[in-house]
């Protein structure tokens, strides 16, 4: 459940279908969310670790507010990988692509958009590509484990966990 405040920003990707009104000239167009198909994403621009949001229960906007209080420091090279990263997460789920070319497409994207972040670091396009190749090497292969339309049998957890990257 969301709670909404005004300011919020939100993006919504995936598809959405338009829809003619009786009203002259008027298009309204409506998207479908849920957990089969496309993405909501609240505050799209701020990384919230899964420790974070864990140690929200009693207030659900501390993650965001400590995330917004600590971006003041200097940039690291994992909060940059890492961001990077989610990026190229979220292009693959949002396209359903996980095929190596598209990953490396979108890296060089991404990279080319987030230049700030690799000028405050000092390091160069090329550095930058090879650390997300590197980081982004078992994307592929977790897609083919656990994207599909249905729960896959190699989904199943158990205490022996497998690595899959």
């Amino acid at each position: 459940m969301f709670s909404w405040f005004l300011g919020d920003v939100v993006n919504i990707i995936g598809h959405f279908d338009r829809i003619d009104t009786a009203a002259p000239n008027t298009i309204r167009s409506t998207i479908i969310l849920s957990t089969f198909k496309n993405l909501l994403i609240l505050h799209p621009d701020i990384l919230i670790t899964a420790t974070s949001i864990a140690n929200s229960a009693q207030c659900v906007r501390r993650p965001l507010i400590g995330t917004l209080l600590s971006s003041t420091s200097d940039v690291t090279p994992s909060l940059v990988w890492g961001n990077m990263l989610h990026e190229i997460i979220q292009a693959c789920l949002a396209d359903g692509r996980w095929d190596r070319t598209f990953i490396d497409n979108t890296t060089t994207k991404i990279i080319h958009a987030g230049m700030e972040s690799l000028v405050r670091l000092g390091v160069n396009v090329d550095t930058a590509k090879a650390e997300i190749r590197k980081r982004a090497k078992g994307l592929e292969a977790f897609s083919q484990r656990f994207i599909g339309d249905s729960p896959k049998v190699s989904c199943l957890l158990s205490q022996n966990v497998t690595s899959f990257l």
